[in-house]
């Protein structure tokens, strides 16, 4: 009769899941973290050398700066705009290739518990069981030692902003070129760049353009730099050289592409700053030059030096911009003084083609 009777579901359970599950998914996670940390340090090291593939992939799995623990170690945070927005296609892969990677992790913290279970089953040795336990638990403290070890050496270099002065007496810069557009200019080595391209067809045209963000892993500094390469426009009568109320109709478009609050403080803001704009020149070419506080959607309360730059064949926008919201869990704020500085190399080193 024995044989007839159904088993339970505790009894058709995995020898494996029913004593070891728990250490399964821990040290599943735990190899999972550690794996994305260690790529993390490769993606930014190579994006810091301006590879392009690497950045890319910097951002598909790990977002945009500044990163968060859970960014990096977990790659899962909902996001400000609710769970809605994790159902974008995006999302949906980025969770997809996730999920594989924490399951291959679970089947490689898996294979030494099914492999300790069939020696015990085969040998029923107690010795040998004493030995593979202790193996096992060796294992786990390595793997805690190690994730614990990288969180600590993240969160320093995340929380350790003291942002109000420079983060050193000799910061370095590298070199940033393009050789379509013909720019070049220096910027923060810690400062991770991110580049896009864009071109199209317009009225029998081709309308080219780049837009480069560079982003401080360290801090809320960004730089951000766009060239329109428009054939018509720049052809157009009285293109070169622009006159003052062209660049400052340039310059108030590349404010309002930024993700500004739409306050009325803004406006006024803006507005001020353009009036006060000062027509200079930037790399030997006709430029508007501003200054302005605003508060943004994404950063808070920011600091902008900016110019437009105009060029018998296309246009250059110019931002340096530093957060300094003290309202952030990541970063303390910045001084308005480090922005200047960053913004002052950037002019002393670009260089455009003529």
């Amino acid at each position: 009769m024995r044989e007839n009777i159904p088993s339970t579901a505790s009894e058709q359970e995995h020898p494996v899941i029913r004593r070891w599950g728990w250490a399964v998914l821990l040290i599943g996670a735990l190899l999972f973290a550690t794996q994305r940390y260690i790529l993390f340090s490769v993606l930014v090291s190579l994006s810091a050398a301006r590879s392009e593939a690497a950045a890319q992939t910097l951002a598909f799995l790990y977002g945009n700066p500044p990163y968060s623990i859970f960014d990096v170690l977990l790659g899962f945070q909902i996001p400000d705009e609710g769970i809605v927005f994790l159902l974008q296609p995006h999302n949906m892969l980025l969770g997809i290739a996730q999920a594989l990677h924490y399951g291959i992790n679970l089947a490689l913290a898996f294979a030494p518990f099914w492999l300790l279970e069939k020696l015990k089953a085969e040998t029923n040795s107690r010795a040998f069981l004493c030995l593979g336990r202790s193996a096992l638990l060796v294992l786990g403290l390595l793997c805690l030692t190690i994730a614990g070890i990288t969180c600590i050496n993240f969160t320093g270099a995340s929380w350790r902003q003291g942002s109000s002065t420079p983060p050193s007496d000799s910061q370095e810069y590298v070199r940033f070129t393009d050789s379509q557009f013909g720019v070049e200019f220096e910027h923060p080595a810690t400062m991770i760049p991110q580049v896009t391209r864009d071109s199209r067809v317009e009225a029998g045209a081709i309308l080219s353009s780049i837009t480069a963000r560079f982003v401080d892993r360290r801090e809320v500094t960004t730089i951000l730099f766009q060239a329109v390469d428009d054939p018509t426009l720049a052809s157009s009568p009285g293109w070169y050289p622009p006159s003052e109320i062209q660049l400052r109709i340039f310059a108030a478009s590349d404010l309002g592409s930024l993700s500004l609050d739409h306050t009325p403080d803004n406006t006024s803001a803006i507005e001020g700053a353009l009036d006060a704009a000062s027509v200079d020149s930037v790399a030997g070419f006709p430029a508007l030059t501003y200054r302005v506080f605003l508060n943004d959607s994404e950063l808070g309360y920011i600091y902008v030096r900016g110019a437009i730059i105009v060029t018998p064949a296309r246009t250059y926008a110019l931002m340096a911009i530093g957060g300094l919201s003290a309202e952030s869990s990541i970063h303390e704020p910045l001084v308005p003084e480090r922005v200047d500085d960053i913004w002052s190399h950037l002019l002393a080193t670009i260089a455009l083609e003529r």
